[in-house]
């Protein structure tokens, strides 16, 4: 019997007024460092407050490449520690949000006069093999030029003369963002209180001892002033511009192509690493890197960075015949790089190291730059030097809903409850909840409505939208068709489920915003901004739009 933490999580949580603390520890910023942080403070018996501007997650942590990646494109930089950690960290992923982590294996085709020809490559792959000690999904090798293209149908033969196989992980960013703040807020109870409030803003920090955190709430209007031992800012790409060399990413999604494995591929343009990405039943192509100095708040996408991810598909899948209409998403995050010495402004983002800086000024920790991968060692050292001496336990504890290692696992365990449900719907609710499926499907007991497709053709169900505004801490549509869901990169981009889930976030959230019909209008603008990019006719690719 597969054993999770057991507790009632039909009621909401609350949108309570903000006690004034003093807290142990706030958090400015619910990305995944900033929900990691207030994840492992609290499982050391801080009581903690975290506090988001938008959505948990919805900034650049849920606009990643999709990949909890070992970063093997660090190799040829000899960033050895970076790729040695990484790896670790990609392990406990794997093993303690396995709902939300999957293994993935790529392919690393070769062409005739790469940069990256066959000698390197065995290179890297030995020594990916080694760093990784045996934590690997599988076995690293080199792989001739037939079975490179037996492996992925459709991919250019010209010029092809092998290609290497390796291990990674993809992941739902965007929830594993979420699951580390439910996390947090699970661990309240009699000696620890911890609040995570989204869709608020600190306007002020004033140091002190305790310093004075003021916070904005959107949703209820509430201003508050609350006291906190130690703070935290984990701002991301809204980090002081002089700590950072900010880098524009843009990803383009297109229907699953026809193939299992990933792909890491180089750019004949300018010679740049790019992947293809399995993901959701979707393939995420990305990603650009180019220096971005406008505020974050302003980013979109641009016609010529799609054309630049696009045209290199096409040139690589010529039987595909690929085309703007087959897009079926687009998105685009800052990388908050930390800036290193003696690099200029105009350095190239690619040359920066992917290493985090922890800096204090007038007893206010920063954290910013690092990787996604290595999220919870990070939180481990800023909680660590917040708190000297209080021992870490999130390596060894699953995250929410990671209780069973798959979908076939928890059937097996929970069978009679789960009999009768179509296998592909469950499998769809495990890959977004694990565990905590079943507490989803509790919610779809109450009314018989509620077990009904949220439309046509998605394995979403009526009931998940009552369960994440009640329990995820869902306000706005686009919070969940975008970060709680992947409705948002279906065929339609979630026109068609918009109403019915605003109606049913009104009657289910502890509170209703007061900006829903603003909300719309941004979620149904940038919509259209999408039909622009993707205004030429359809490709010929089967399960194009």
């Amino acid at each position: 019997m597969i054993k999770f933490r057991a507790a009632v999580r039909t009621a909401a949580h609350p949108r309570r007024p903000l006690p004034e603390g003093p807290f142990d520890l706030a958090v400015v910023g619910g990305g995944i460092n900033g929900a990691a942080i207030a994840r492992d403070a609290a499982l050391r018996g801080k009581s903690v407050i975290l506090v988001e501007r938008g959505d948990i997650g919805e900034g650049t942590s849920s606009r990643t490449s999709k990949m909890a990646h070992g970063g093997i494109r660090y190799l040829e930089q000899l960033r050895l520690g970076l790729v040695f950690e990484s790896l670790r960290e990609r392990g406990l992923l794997l093993r303690n949000a396995p709902h939300l982590v999957r293994p993935q294996a790529f392919v690393l085709p070769i062409y005739a006069g790469a940069k990256r020809g066959p000698r390197m490559v065995r290179l890297g792959l030995f020594l990916y093999d080694a760093l990784a000690l045996g934590r690997s999904s599988g076995r690293c090798r080199f792989l001739s030029s037939d079975e490179v293209a037996s492996r992925v149908p459709h991919l250019l033969r010209d010029g092809l003369v092998g290609g290497g196989l390796y291990y990674d992980a993809v992941m739902d960013d965007a929830r594993l963002v979420l699951a580390n703040a439910l996390a947090a807020l699970e661990e309240t109870g009699p000696r620890v209180d911890v609040i995570v409030r989204n869709h608020a803003s600190v306007t002020s920090v004033r140091p002190g001892s305790p310093a004075e955190v003021a916070v904005l709430d959107r949703v209820t209007g509430e201003e508050a002033t609350v006291l906190a031992h130690r703070v935290v800012r984990a701002l991301g790409p809204w980090t002081e511009p002089e700590r950072l060399v900010p880098s524009k990413g843009v990803h383009i999604v297109l229907p699953a192509l026809p193939m299992p494995e990933g792909l890491l591929l180089t750019h004949s343009r300018d010679g740049r690493a790019f992947f293809l990405v399995p993901w959701l039943g979707r393939t995420v192509v990305g990603t650009t890197e180019t220096p971005f100095h406008g505020p974050p708040d302003a980013l979109r996408v641009e016609p010529g960075e799609v054309s630049y991810l696009l045209d290199e598909v096409r040139r690589l899948f010529p039987g595909l015949r690929l085309g703007p209409g087959d897009i079926l998403a687009t998105f685009a995050g800052v990388r908050p790089l930390a800036r290193e010495r003696g690099l200029f402004r105009g350095g190239a983002p690619g040359a920066v190291s992917r290493v985090h800086r922890i800096e204090e000024r007038d007893g206010v920790l920063s954290v910013f730059g690092g990787k996604y991968t290595t999220h919870r060692a990070v939180a481990e050292e800023v909680v660590g030097r917040a708190f000297p001496g209080t021992p870490c336990s999130t390596r060894s504890r699953p995250l929410p809903g990671g209780e069973a290692r798959s979908w076939d696992e928890l059937r097996r365990s929970r069978g009679s409850e789960l009999a009768r449900l179509d296998p592909a719907l469950g499998a769809s609710l495990f890959a977004r909840h694990g565990t905590r499926m079943l507490d989803v499907l509790r919610v779809a007991e109450e009314d018989p409505s509620l077990r009904e497709a949220l439309v046509p053709g998605e394995p979403v169900l009526r009931a998940e939208v009552v369960h994440a505004a009640r329990r995820e801490l869902a306000f706005y549509p686009e919070d969940f068709m975008a970060r709680r869901t992947a409705l948002r990169f279906s065929a339609d981009r979630g026109r068609s489920a918009y109403d019915a889930v605003e109606a049913l976030l009104r009657e289910h959230a502890p509170a209703v915003p007061p900006d829903l019909a603003r909300a719309r209008e941004r979620y149904f603008a940038e919509l259209d901004w999408e039909d622009r990019l993707r205004g030429a006719p359809g490709g010929t690719y089967p399960g194009g739009t």
